[in-house]
Order: C-alpha cells, then structure tokens, then sequence
C-alpha cells in the first residue's frame, strides 16, 4: 500500500490562529519563518502554518537563543521539551498526592513560583539560571489546568457542560492572547526578549491575586 506523503514548509504563528477558507495577513520575523516563506514561493508550494501557545513555553525555545545565548538544539531541548516534561512532573505529583494537599494553597504557591520564574527568566544575566526559569515554570503552570476545572466544579456543582465550555473558551482565549501580549512588547521593546518575558510577570501574578481573594471570600463563607 502506497503512501502520499506531502512536505510543506512550517510557519508556526504567535498568538494566532487561522481558520479554514480565510484570508490572514501576518508578519514573520524569525529566519526560519523567513526562510519557509521564501521556499514556498520559489517552489510554487503551500504553507502549513501551526498556531503556538503558552507565552513561556512558546518563546522558551527562541527565548534561550537570542536572550540567552544558547544554541539552537540546546535552546529546543532544555527550553519547551523540559517545560513539558516538568509540567507532567507537576500534575503526576498532584494525581498522585492530591488527596493530601490543600488544592487553593497548591495553586497559591505555584502562581508564586511562576511569577518567581517568570522575572528570574527576565531578569537574570546568567544564561543557565534564565534558563532554570523556564524550565521550573512548565512545573509551576502544571496544575493551573486541572486545578481551576477542580475549583469550579466544587463552586459550582451543577455547572455542567457549558461551565466547561467556558473554561476551555476562556483557556484558548488566554492561550492566544498571552503569546500575543509577550510578541507584541518584544517587537516595541526593539525585540528585546528579556523585556518581553518580564510582561508575562502580569499573567501569574494575575492568577496569584484572583486566588488569594477566592480563598478570602470562602474563608469569610465559612
């Protein structure tokens, strides 16, 4: 049995998605976007265009080759594949230990190591301890997910599909404009990484805040 295999040129996009039969104008800064872009036309060939998110997760990767220093290979490995590997860390830990762990403390604490990896990431000069940032938030984000599903469904039990809908339409939402926010202050900032990176710091210490007030009005209910 005989297999057709299409090989297109790859341009993944930051913070946008695109839908079946549309039309989306969008500027490519990266030289291997550039460079898909250029073979497509040369070629006569289409894109395939793939939509990223999670600002850390997402810019980890370009994040540790322009702002860092490190190389292409070391950047993909040690940035977005040990983001992912700490995230599983996390959620394996939280599955496995849940029962004895206070949910809203968890989440209180892993919003605070977030917002602590986010500046570390931004702000530290030493290529190897930015580097530790990242990688540390894919374990801090690990049950924000699963965590903020937990919590609404104890608020509120008769939610049922739609309070779920609305979750995952809420988590694209941000999935997209996270990214966005984070490109979109590089580009202004001279596409100075660092400073985009440190813009994420809102996002963590956004959820850090919503918690501690949840937490505040249940202890009052109580």
């Amino acid at each position: 049995m005989s297999e057709n295999i299409l090989k297109l040129p790859v341009i993944p996009l930051r913070g946008l998605t695109v839908l079946p039969g549309t039309t989306v104008h969008f500027d490519i800064s990266r030289k291997s976007s550039i460079k898909a872009a250029e073979t497509a036309m040369l070629a006569g060939k289409n894109l395939f265009v793939v939509t990223q998110k999670n600002p850390m997760a997402q810019w980890a990767s370009a994040f540790a080759e322009s702002a860092l220093g490190l190389t292409k290979s070391v950047g993909d490995i040690a940035g977005p594949c040990m983001f992912a590997v700490t995230m599983g860390i996390s959620r394996t830990l939280y599955g496995k230990y849940g029962e004895k762990l206070n949910l809203m403390k968890f989440m209180i604490g892993s919003a605070m190591l977030c917002l602590i990896c986010y500046i570390t990431a931004s702000l530290s000069g030493i290529p190897v301890i930015g580097l530790l940032g990242c990688i540390m938030c894919g374990f801090s984000v690990g049950i924000m997910w699963p965590g903020s599903i937990s919590i609404c469904s104890g608020k509120i039990p008769t939610g049922g599909t739609a309070m779920f809908a609305l979750l995952a339409m809420a988590g694209d939402l941000g999935g997209a404009l996270g990214p966005a926010i984070v490109g979109n202050v590089t580009q202004n900032a001279g596409n100075d990484m660092q400073k985009g990176m440190l813009s994420g710091c809102a996002f963590p210490l956004i959820l850090m805040i919503s918690l501690l007030l949840l937490n505040r009005a249940r202890r009052r209910n109580n």
